[in-house]
């Protein structure tokens, strides 16, 4: 999750029952959860002020949850490789993702509102929150489609970071490891928050359970 203009970041919690996934941009970050908390009172597609920015939320929102990997093609319109050579080649090698979803993805993102087209490339646009936590049963499915792409991803051997522990601890000591976690997840959107220039896109996916439960 960012706040610095041009670093954005989609994030899943596995560990906290607050599911979010989110993508974030300086500028519309607070209105947008605005309009999340808003529409707990009303429907703002009711509010002439507020109808359009809801619309785009809304179908951002479900071509999340339908097509997940849009926003990995989205992290790599913010590179300065996509910036420098926009071209759909350069998004398969940033995401290693196949031809058919690098060649959809950046229409159904500028149908969305999410990037607008400039010239011969698509640059992400100011309206970059979306929160998943609305549908827990699809907010349930993304968090398994990353995981599963994690593990596929891991499967050859590749560089990155894949690790695993299988453990017996305390249930206390479970939980105090969950906030370890969340400290870390925490940590880690700041570092992503400052982190410039962009050029790589990545997966972090992390999970901490007990098997028993």
């Amino acid at each position: 999750m960012s706040f610095s203009t041009g670093t954005r970041a989609s994030y899943a919690h596995s560990m906290h029952p607050s599911f979010a996934s989110q993508s974030w941009q300086s500028p519309g970050a607070t209105s947008l959860r605005l309009l999340d908390f808003l529409s707990i009172l009303i429907d703002p597609a009711r509010l002439p002020s507020v109808a359009n920015s809801w619309r785009s939320l809304q179908q951002a929102r479900e071509i999340g949850y339908e097509r997940p990997l849009t926003q990995a093609v989205l992290r790599a319109l913010e590179t300065d490789a996509y910036r420098l050579r926009p071209t759909a080649r350069t998004i398969s090698i940033l995401t290693g993702l196949p031809d058919a979803e690098v060649e959809a993805s950046p229409r159904l993102l500028r149908d969305s509102g999410q990037v607008i087209p400039r010239g011969e490339r698509d640059v992400p646009s100011e309206v970059q929150v979306v929160d998943f936590r609305r549908d827990p049963d699809a907010a349930q499915r993304l968090k398994a489609f990353w995981a599963a792409l994690a593990a596929q991803r891991a499967t050859p051997p590749r560089a990155g970071l894949f690790a695993y522990n299988v453990f017996s601890v305390s249930r206390a000591d479970l939980v105090k490891l969950q906030t370890l976690q969340r400290a870390y997840l925490n940590e880690m959107r700041t570092v992503i928050a400052q982190s410039q220039p962009s050029e790589v896109v990545a997966l972090a996916s992390f999970n901490l359970f007990s098997l028993g439960d």
